[in-house]
C-alpha cells in the first residue's frame, strides 16, 4: 500500500480514529518516513493551508521534528478517551525515536492540567519519566497532588516513583507543598513516602509554617503525628508555625505539637515570644470580648503553663511579665492560676518603672491576691522603696495586722530595720494611731521600743503628743523609756508636762501604767498563708476603709503637732490608687508609683466557666501515637477543670 498516495497524514489518521489505515500503517515492517501536519485536534479539523512536515526516521538530525510531532500528538491525546491506536502507532520498532522523545515529553503533565482520567489511566502504563517538569518547575504529582480527584496518581507515583517526591518547583518547594490543601493526597504523601516534611521554599517557609498562616489545622495534626517535624524553624518574619497558632488561637493544634520539642521561649529580633503573641491577641481594652474569642487563648495559657514555658520573660518594651500583665487587667483567675501551678516563676521582677507584680497587686487592693503572692517562694520580702520602708512598714500604714505576723513570721529581721527618716515600723504605726499594729509590736521581744528617728523622736514621744492613752499604756508596760530625750533636748515625760490638756492624765498613765489585757499572738509555724478564694476587686472598687483617720506632723523644733483628717468622698472616676498609702504621705514618707499602668483592664474579662467545660479537643487525640502523651493531655483537662471551679467559687462569693 502506498499510503502517501493515501493523501492521509498519521495525525490526522489519529484524529479521525482510522482504524484501517492505521492497521496498514503499522503493518509495514519498516516506516522510514511519516508525514503530519498542524492540526485542530479538539474539532478533527485540519487548519487552513496547513504546513505538512516529513520527519525521516533512520536521521537523528530530525530531533526538532520529532518534539514538534510529540507535541502536536500528546494534544492530540489529551484531548482523546481512547488510546488503542495511538499506542499501536508509538509502539512500533521505526516510531522509536517518536517514543523516546514522548516518554521524556510533558503529555502526563498537561493530561492532569486537563483533568483527564483515561488519559492519565492509559499514560502512566507507557512507561513515562515522572520526573518531568514544566516550565514552572511543576512535575506531575505537584499537579496531581493538587487535584482531589487525581488521588490514584498520587498513590501510583509514591508507590513507583517514590524519588520524584522531593523535586522542587521554581519557588523550591516539593510535592508535599503543593498537596496542602487536598487533605487526602497530604496524607499519602507524608505517610506513604521520604518526603522531606521540613523543606524550606524561597519564602522561607516550611509545610507546616504555611499551613500554620493559612490555618490549614488538619494538615497541622497530621504534621504533628510526625514527631521528628521541626517546629522551631523561623520564616522571613522570624515567626516560627507555632507562633502563628498562638496567635490564631488554635490550642488544640498547638497542644499536639507539644510533643514536637517545640522551643517556648523563642524570641525574634522583634522581641517577639510566642507569650508576647498570646498577649497582643488577648489585649483589646476598647473591645468587649466574647467568650469564644477568649477561651481559645486561656487555653493556651494552659498549656504553656504546663509545658513549663517561661513565664519570667518580658512581653513587652517595658519589661511587663505575663503576670503583670494579667494582673493589670485584673484577671484574676489567670493570675491565681499561674501562681499556683507555673513553676520556675519568679514574683519579684520588676518591670522598668519599677514596678513588681506585688505593687500591682496593690493598686487593686486584693488581699486574697497579694496573700497567694506572698505565699509564692519566689517572693521577695526584702521588698524596699526608694525611701528605704520596707513590706512591714508598708502593712504598717494600712493596718493590716493579719499580714502583719506573716511578714515577721517569714522575716523577723523586718521588725527593727528603719527608713531613711530612722524610723521603725513602731514608730510609723504610733503616728498612725494603728494601736492594733503596735500591740502586734510589742509583743515581739526583740522589738527596739527606744528606736529613735531623725528628730531623736521615740515611739513614745509620738504617743504622748498626740494624747493616744491605749498606745501610750502599751508602750509603758512594754518598758519604753520615757526619760530618753529628743534632739530638741525633750523626754516623753516633757511632752506630757507641756500638754495644755489633760497633761495630769498623761503623766499619770507614764508614772503608773495601768496596762490593758494584752494577748500573744499564736504564731502558726505552718504556711505562711491559707489560700482563699481569690475575689476579683477592680481598681476603682475600695476595700472597707476607717471612715476617720488621724494624722500627725512633725515640725522642724522637733515638736509635734496632732491633727486630724476626715474621710473625704471620692468619685469612683476621680478614685486615687494607693489611697491609704498616700494619705499616709502627709506623716511619714512611702514612696508608690503612681504611674499609668501600660494596660488598662479590659470591658468583659471571661475565663473558662462551667457551660464551656468540654474534653480537651477530641476523644480522638488522646491517641498516644498523636505526638502528646496521654499523660500530659490528661493533667491539662484536670488543670482546666480546676480553673473553672475557681471560677464558679468566685462566682459564688
Amino acid at each position: 500500500m502506498d499510503l502517501e498516495e493515501d493523501n492521509l497524514l498519521i495525525l490526522d489518521s489519529i484524529i479521525k480514529d482510522d482504524e484501517e489505515y492505521i492497521n496498514k500503517f503499522v503493518d509495514n515492517s519498516v516506516i522510514n518516513e511519516i508525514k503530519f501536519s498542524e492540526v485542530k485536534a479538539s474539532t478533527n479539523e485540519n487548519i487552513s493551508s496547513p504546513k505538512i512536515t516529513t520527519i525521516d526516521l533512520s536521521k537523528e538530525e530530525n530531533l526538532d521534528d520529532i518534539k514538534n510531532f510529540v507535541k502536536a500528538l500528546n494534544d492530540i491525546i489529551i484531548q482523546k478517551d481512547e488510546f488503542h491506536l495511538i499506542e499501536k502507532v508509538l509502539l512500533h520498532p521505526s516510531f522509536q525515536p517518536i517514543l523516546n522523545e514522548f516518554r521524556e515529553s510533558e503529555v502526563l503533565i498537561d493530561a492532569c492540567k486537563k483533568e483527564n482520567i483515561k488519559a492519565i489511566q492509559w499514560l502512566i502504563t507507557m512507561n513515562l519519566n515522572f520526573s518531568i517538569q514544566d516550565k514552572n518547575g511543576m512535575t506531575a504529582l505537584m499537579y496531581a497532588a493538587e487535584n482531589p480527584e487525581l488521588l490514584f496518581l498520587v498513590k501510583y507515583i509514591i508507590f513507583n516513583h517514590e524519588d520524584c517526591v522531593n523535586i522542587t518547583d521554581n519557588n523550591d518547594e516539593n510535592a508535599l507543598f503543593h498537596a496542602i490543601n487536598n487533605d487526602d493526597s497530604f496524607s499519602v504523601i507524608l505517610d506513604d513516602s521520604d518526603v522531606d516534611f521540613n523543606h524550606i521554599n524561597k519564602n522561607k517557609d516550611t509545610v507546616l509554617i504555611l499551613c500554620c498562616k493559612k490555618d490549614l489545622m488538619n494538615q497541622v495534626r497530621t504534621l504533628a503525628i510526625t514527631s521528628e517535624v521541626n517546629t522551631n524553624i523561623i520564616d522571613r518574619e522570624g515567626r516560627t508555625g507555632p507562633m502563628y497558632l498562638v496567635k490564631n488561637g488554635r490550642y488544640h493544634e498547638f497542644q499536639l505539637l507539644t510533643g514536637c520539642d517545640i522551643d517556648l521561649d523563642y524570641k525574634n529580633e522583634k522581641n517577639e515570644t510566642l507569650l508576647s503573641i498570646l498577649i497582643q491577641c488577648i489585649y483589646k481594652p476598647d473591645e468587649k470580648l466574647e467568650k469564644d474569642y477568649i477561651i481559645p487563648y486561656i487555653k493556651i495559657v494552659l498549656i504553656l503553663v504546663q509545658m513549663n514555658c517561661d513565664f519570667n520573660i518580658a512581653i513587652d518594651e517595658e519589661g511587663n511579665t505575663p503576670l503583670m500583665f494579667f494582673i493589670m487587667i485584673e484577671d484574676i483567675c489567670t493570675v491565681h492560676y499561674i501562681l499556683t501551678y507555673c513553676s520556675n516563676l519568679d514574683v519579684s521582677i520588676k518591670n522598668k518603672k519599677g514596678e513588681s507584680a506585688f505593687s500591682l497587686s496593690l493598686k487593686l487592693q486584693n488581699r486574697s491576691l497579694i496573700e497567694v503572692l506572698m505565699n509564692h517562694p519566689s517572693f521577695d520580702f526584702s521588698f524596699f522603696d526608694s525611701n528605704n520602708n520596707n513590706l512591714l512598714m508598708l502593712y504598717s500604714i494600712v493596718n493590716d495586722t493579719e499580714i502583719i505576723e506573716k511578714i515577721l513570721a517569714k522575716n523577723i529581721g523586718l521588725l527593727n530595720h528603719v527608713n531613711n527618716k530612722n524610723e521603725n515600723a513602731l514608730i510609723i504605726a504610733t503616728k498612725l494611731r494603728n494601736k492594733d499594729v503596735v500591740n502586734i509590736l510589742l509583743d515581739y521581744d526583740d522589738i527596739n521600743i527606744n528606736q529613735q528617728d531623725y528628730l531623736g523622736n521615740t515611739a513614745i514621744h509620738y504617743a504622748v503628743q498626740m494624747k493616744c492613752k491605749f498606745i501610750i499604756k502599751a508602750l509603758i508596760f512594754s518598758h519604753a523609756d520615757i526619760n530618753l530625750k529628743n534632739k530638741e533636748g525633750k523626754s516623753a515625760l516633757d511632752l506630757a508636762s507641756e500638754l495644755k490638756d489633760n497633761n495630769n492624765k498623761i503623766l499619770d498613765l507614764l508614772s503608773r501604767p495601768i496596762p490593758d489585757t494584752f494577748k500573744k499572738k499564736s504564731r502558726s509555724k505552718s504556711k505562711l498563708f491559707t489560700l482563699k478564694t481569690i475575689k476579683k476587686i477592680g481598681s476603682k472598687r475600695m476595700n472597707s476603709m476607717d471612715s476617720n483617720i488621724s494624722y500627725s506632723s512633725t515640725s522642724s523644733s522637733g515638736s509635734i503637732n496632732s491633727q486630724s483628717s476626715s474621710s473625704t468622698n471620692i468619685n469612683s472616676d476621680k478614685y486615687i490608687k494607693y489611697k491609704k498609702i498616700n494619705e499616709s504621705n502627709k506623716i511619714i514618707d512611702f514612696c508608690i508609683n503612681e504611674e499609668e499602668n501600660k494596660y488598662k483592664p479590659l470591658k468583659d474579662i471571661v475565663t473558662i466557666n462551667e457551660d464551656r467545660i468540654e474534653s480537651y479537643g477530641h476523644e480522638s487525640i488522646m491517641k498516644p501515637e498523636t505526638g502528646v502523651t496521654r499523660t500530659i493531655l490528661t493533667q491539662a483537662i484536670t488543670l482546666e477543670i480546676i480553673l473553672v471551679l475557681l471560677n464558679t467559687v468566685q462566682r459564688f462569693f
